[in-house]
């Protein structure tokens, strides 16, 4: 929870708050999002392409010259680049791998991306996600395809700050973000809606007043 917890009455019970207690939530723009299938001769290809060792593995994520490469299943990753080089990044991933029967498809309007970032931001998603997040653990350059509440996402730590990212289904949106939310005054800052930026709100204009799944 991102808020005062319902009852809760000593300040030590109280969960972080975005935009105020150590957590920030803001909207990425729009990305070029390419979903990179490969298997055998087609994974050597496509990692010379991207100029890395090998394509990574489980849970990984590697920063590559088109941009991150984030592992998603034994034959599929996603390569996450500024929308400006989705052509160039579909033509040079297809001409890697189509001969050795892999493929690169533009998913960009499947995913919007949220950057939750700050001291708190553990904390914050550790009261609608349930997998282990300690740094011991969830290290910069891993993801994983999770749950917030009932929602898919795939998360990804950036940095060691720490920094997340989250690619939500745009239909999924509202619900994710009233969960970051939960409990917050709807006069608290809300995602940046700036030129280049989705304006989420589209999808569900009350979206802090959300209320938590049964």
């Amino acid at each position: 929870m991102a808020e005062t917890s319902p009852g809760a009455s000593d300040p030590g019970d109280r969960a972080p708050r975005i935009g105020r207690d150590g957590a920030r939530l803001v909207a990425r723009p729009s990305a070029a999002l390419v979903s990179l299938r490969a298997r055998g001769d087609a994974c050597a290809r496509a990692a010379r392409r991207l100029q890395l060792p090998a394509l990574p593995g489980p849970n990984e994520v590697a920063a590559s010259v088109l941009g991150d490469c984030l592992w998603l299943r034994p034959d599929e990753w996603l390569v996450a680049a500024p929308l400006a080089s989705l052509a160039a990044n579909l033509e040079a991933l297809n001409g890697a791998v189509a001969s050795a029967h892999g493929a690169a498809i533009d998913i960009s309007a499947s995913r919007g991306i949220l950057e939750l970032s700050g001291h708190a931001s553990r904390d914050v998603l550790a009261g609608c996600c349930a997998i282990d997040l300690h740094p011991r653990v969830f290290t910069p350059a891993r993801c994983a395809q999770t749950l917030i509440a009932k929602a898919p996402v795939l998360l990804h730590l950036v940095d060691a700050a720490p920094t997340w990212r989250l690619y939500v289904r745009p239909s999924l949106m509202a619900y994710v973000l009233g969960w970051l939310h939960e409990g917050q005054p709807p006069r608290l800052p809300r995602p940046r809606s700036a030129p280049g930026y989705i304006n989420w709100t589209r999808y569900g204009t009350n979206y802090s007043r959300l209320s938590r799944p049964g």
